[in-house]
């Protein structure tokens, strides 16, 4: 389980992720995604790295 799985969960569906799911979860697809990139690239998915995505993002879409 990567860092605050519990929040991501809530603040996708708050996103309207799943609202409209009928056969799968998506929500739970997306906590799959993430737990896949966590074993395949071998790292511990935690805030620092989000924030550290974020704060590069930000620059990038600046220019």
């Amino acid at each position: 389980m990567f860092d605050h799985q519990r929040k991501y969960g809530k603040f996708i569906r708050a996103q309207g992720v799943g609202q409209k799911d009928n056969l799968a979860d998506s929500v739970k697809s997306y906590v799959c995604y993430l737990k896949g990139v966590q074993k395949y690239a071998n790292i511990q998915i935690d805030s620092s790295k989000i924030k550290i995505f974020y704060i590069l993002n930000k620059i990038i879409m600046s220019y």
